[in-house]
């Protein structure tokens, strides 16, 4: 799922990807340094928060902040974190 977020959309995906490599997801680094809208925000720590939960993001926050386009995005990805959809899978 959070794979599936961050390549969602070109910025997102252009801001996202050179913090991931062999050994996996560095959203600690990412959430420091890359600079991301309220709406991207959120979608990354949904992405960190289905990658390990190491971020807690609330149904209000993604209510409030994400656009049509991405509150489904948000929505599907906890589909295939609920039902264990691999990324290679779609």
């Amino acid at each position: 799922p959070a794979l599936y977020i961050m390549s969602s959309d070109k910025e997102l995906r252009d801001k996202c990807l050179r913090f991931v490599d062999d050994e996996g997801i560095d959203f600690p680094l990412m959430k420091k340094t890359a600079d991301f809208s309220s709406g991207y925000k959120v979608l990354v720590n949904l992405a960190f928060h289905l990658y390990n939960s190491g971020c807690d993001v609330t149904p209000m926050a993604m209510i409030r902040t994400l656009d049509p386009e991405n509150f489904e995005v948000a929505v599907q990805s906890i589909c295939f974190r609920r039902y264990s959809v691999k990324l290679a899978d779609l």
